[in-house]
């Protein structure tokens, strides 16, 4: 189940990456609209993922996305976006 976390939170920076090309959005600005659309997708699943479960492991998957993107191999747990 972590997995679709994952895949979610890398997913998401590249999607809100692009749509925000010219400021750094953080996973933290926009995670109100991420714990939405995590929560309409975990509706139709027999087993599903609170989002507080998901939370971590899809800012993980969004920090290390910025990381790649940016060139930075040092993770930033706490500051990127």
């Amino acid at each position: 189940m972590y997995s679709a976390a994952f895949e979610f939170g890398w997913q998401s920076r590249l999607q809100y990456g692009r749509a925000a090309a010219t400021q750094n959005i953080t996973f933290e600005t926009i995670e109100p609209e991420l714990e939405k659309q995590w929560s309409q997708r975990q509706a139709a699943k027999d087993h599903r993922l609170p989002w507080q479960a998901a939370r971590d492991t899809a800012r993980d998957a969004w920090n290390q996305v910025y990381d790649a993107l940016s060139g930075d191999s040092q993770a930033k747990t706490n500051t990127n976006g």
